[in-house]
C-alpha cells in the first residue's frame, strides 16, 4: 500500500494479520516505526478500532 493512503484501517489491518500470524500485539513503538509517515491520531485509532473489534470479541 502506498504512504499516502496509509490511515487508522491501515494500521487496524496490520494489528488484526499480525495478530493472527502471531497472536501478538505490535507494540506502539514497531506501529510508529511502521507508519512513521501518518499522524500519531491516526495510530491511536486504528489501536483502538483493533482493541474493540479483536481484543473486545474475547471479553464476556
Amino acid at each position: 500500500m502506498a504512504e499516502g493512503t496509509w490511515n487508522r484501517w491501515s494500521v487496524y489491518e496490520y494489528m488484526k494479520q499480525r495478530f493472527e500470524r502471531t497472536y501478538e500485539v505490535p507494540s506502539l513503538q514497531e506501529l510508529e516505526k511502521e507508519f512513521a509517515s501518518i499522524e500519531s491520531d491516526e495510530i491511536e485509532e486504528g489501536i483502538q478500532e483493533f482493541e474493540s473489534r479483536v481484543c473486545g470479541a474475547h471479553v464476556s
